[in-house]
């Protein structure tokens, strides 16, 4: 399988929802929350998986960066992009229209 990649589990609060990052992806960044955009001490890393255990198999469609919604959300949560950019990429999926990722 590779490299095992660990998640975190991160906390807004607020708006008090939690989401998971992996954790290489979270180091160093300026983590936004993908449900109203928050960043700095809004959101917090709460919990770490066990490493002794592997869940990206088991995970499948809620793994991070499964779908494309999904991994717009996640570059979002990563502050690849902005809220504005993930918007703008939602509603061309939503339209049918096929576009790149954002950077």
């Amino acid at each position: 399988m590779g490299a095992m990649w660990l998640l975190e589990k991160w906390q807004c609060h607020k708006c008090e929802k939690g989401f998971l990052l992996i954790d290489e992806d979270a180091k160093g960044r300026n983590v936004h929350c993908p449900f109203c955009g928050q960043a700095g001490n809004h959101v917090e890393s709460v919990a770490g998986q066990n490493p002794d255990f592997d869940y990206r198999e088991e995970m499948g469609c809620l793994w991070p960066g499964y779908n494309e919604l999904d991994k717009v959300c996640y570059q979002m949560s990563r502050g690849q992009i902005s809220k504005e950019q993930a918007n703008e990429y939602i509603q061309a999926i939503l339209r049918g229209q096929k576009t790149d990722l954002p950077v």
